[in-house]
């Protein structure tokens, strides 16, 4: 729950700054900031690297080969500047295929904030390609359960049941490319953003259980997405 709610308190936090920014009065409208906020859905298409094996030895799903992950972004640049700031808060999903047919589970959690440069290649007034590179902080967490088949709390009790939760604080890279377009409906800006690029999770075997127990398993989340989302621009 502490993890949702930091997410949460971030994505309002942020949008209290476009808000401000919104108000100011730009003097020179040549080198008016744009703002635009999104919320976008990112496809991640690799595999899970170096969990196959022992899922597989030990009686779990494998892992989708695909990862989903929901993000917002804001993004921020003038008209005479090249480079404008960005900063990204998701969340990450990855559950488990042909999970009814086990009765063990497994999924793969986590979340991150990024912050990072978008450069504009094209960079109209309804229009933007834009090549971005963050930097993430993010945190993984390798959930596995035994027995789960349990309907109550007295069947958990009186069963094998047994959870091991792996977790992992990266800081992976994050490179892609942006493009966007905004139309105004009754005064406001709205419009959709799509793009692709690659996560590179480099941090492999920085796993553990608990606070101090280390695993010596390389999990490798590096990943090209795909994404979609939709924005609305604020000038």
């Amino acid at each position: 729950m502490k993890t949702i709610h930091i997410f949460l308190f971030t994505i309002l936090f942020s949008s209290l700054l476009i808000a401000q920014e919104e108000s100011i009065d730009f003097e020179d409208i040549s080198n008016k900031r744009k703002t635009y906020q999104a919320y976008i859905y990112n496809f991640h298409i690799d595999k899970v690297g170096g969990v196959t094996q022992f899922l597989r030895n030990n009686g779990y799903p494998q892992l989708d080969d695909f990862g989903h992950q929901i993000e917002f972004r804001i993004g921020s640049s003038k008209k005479l500047k090249k480079f404008g700031p960005i900063f990204s808060a998701t969340y990450y999903i990855r559950s488990a295929t042909n999970a009814g047919n086990f009765s063990n589970q497994a999924n793969l959690t986590g979340w991150s904030f990024g912050f990072g440069t978008e450069y504009n290649l094209i960079n109209s007034e309804n229009f933007f390609i834009k090549p971005m590179l963050l930097l993430n902080f993010s945190n993984y967490t390798l959930n596995l359960i035994e027995s789960a088949n349990s309907t109550s709390i007295d069947q958990v009790l009186n069963s094998d049941y047994k959870e091991y939760s792996f977790k992992s604080s990266q800081i992976p890279v994050q490179g892609g490319i942006n493009i966007g377009f905004d139309f105004s409906i009754n005064n406001k800006s709205i419009g959709v953003i799509l793009g692709g690029g690659y996560y590179l999770n480099w941090l492999n075997d920085n796993w553990k259980l608990g606070s101090n127990t280390h695993v010596t398993d390389k999990i490798n989340l590096s990943s090209p997405y795909l994404s979609a989302g939709i924005l609305s621009a604020l000038d």
